[in-house]
């Protein structure tokens, strides 16, 4: 018998004020196939801008306490959205004191309503959403309102009998972060050989506002130190979609190399044989940051 998708609320406008952490339980007796977050009412007396948002909120998905499923800033997050799916998350400021909201949607599907790609609660014992701020700058009193901001949750779960260890799980880390002093220079940033690898994505921005910045200009994809190189692009920072998804795209300083093309999930390349995979970045002279995300295929058990 298919199994039925609900969407509960599992947190429900609450209001939180002065506090850097937020932590959420989120359900584990079925499949959840995503994780809707919405904060309302953020900004102090100058609420901050739309970028330093991005940099500052970062959200986790963590299992059994240690597992990271999902580990994002809110701008890589959002991009990464935007990118697979062609949603565009509301990341704004409207400019006056408590105006600010912000939404950080976290899919497990290839699609909404996937049931082969979906997260398998149920083999957990507790499952937490975390999210932290001021996580690049220490100053975060001006991320409330006097009042608060209100946190709402919602889980799309999928209702099934179905085996979990039949599933695939997407999982999303950043692995590598630092800072271009205005040099230019050719870095290689090894790549973590987890299940497989659907997507690399990296996030150049200045330090100080979370701009997006034109610093990694060149990328490129490489194999057992050289064996193989699946994907280079010499136009990295280009603000046209060069990536072979289906959407229109506005990168916001996050660009993508893609090696499930189509996302299907079906074609992401097998990290588990390798001996090394790295992403080689020609980085301008162009002061500022730059982080790495990769996305994953994973089984159940390789979480």
């Amino acid at each position: 018998m298919p199994g039925q998708w609900n969407r509960t609320r599992v947190e429900n406008g609450n209001n939180y004020l002065a506090v850097n952490t937020i932590q959420v339980e989120l359900p584990v007796s079925n499949f959840i196939g995503a994780v809707w977050v919405r904060l309302d009412g953020l900004g102090g007396a100058t609420p901050v801008t739309a970028n330093l948002m991005g940099i500052r909120v970062r959200a986790q998905i963590i299992a059994d306490g240690s597992k990271i499923i999902y580990n994002q800033t809110a701008r890589m997050g959002d991009q990464l959205v935007h990118y697979k799916y062609g949603i565009t998350p509301e990341l704004a400021t409207a400019g006056a004191a408590g105006a600010t909201e912000m939404t950080i949607p976290i899919i497990f599907g290839r699609y909404l309503g996937d049931e082969e790609f979906v997260l398998p609660a149920k083999v957990f014992k507790t499952l937490t959403l975390r999210l932290d701020f001021g996580v690049v700058l220490n100053a975060n009193t001006d991320l409330f309102a006097a009042t608060g901001a209100d946190l709402t949750v919602d889980v799309d779960q999928y209702l099934s009998n179905d085996d979990p260890f039949s599933k695939k799980v997407f999982k999303v880390v950043e692995f590598e972060q630092h800072v271009n002093a205005g040099a230019a220079a050719v870095n290689r940033y090894d790549v973590p050989l987890n299940g497989g690898l659907a997507r690399y994505y990296e996030h150049s921005y200045t330090t100080a506002t979370g701009a997006a910045a034109a610093i990694a200009t060149v990328a490129q994809a490489i194999i057992n130190n050289g064996e193989r190189i699946p994907w280079s692009l010499s136009d990295f920072a280009s603000t046209e979609n060069f990536n072979l998804n289906p959407f229109t795209y506005a990168p916001n300083g996050v660009q993508f190399m893609e090696f499930d093309l189509g996302n299907t999930g079906k074609k992401p390349i097998n990290m588990r044989p390798l001996g090394k995979f790295q992403v080689e970045l020609t980085e301008a002279a162009v002061a500022g940051t730059v982080v790495s995300s990769a996305e994953y295929i994973l089984n159940p058990s390789e979480i």
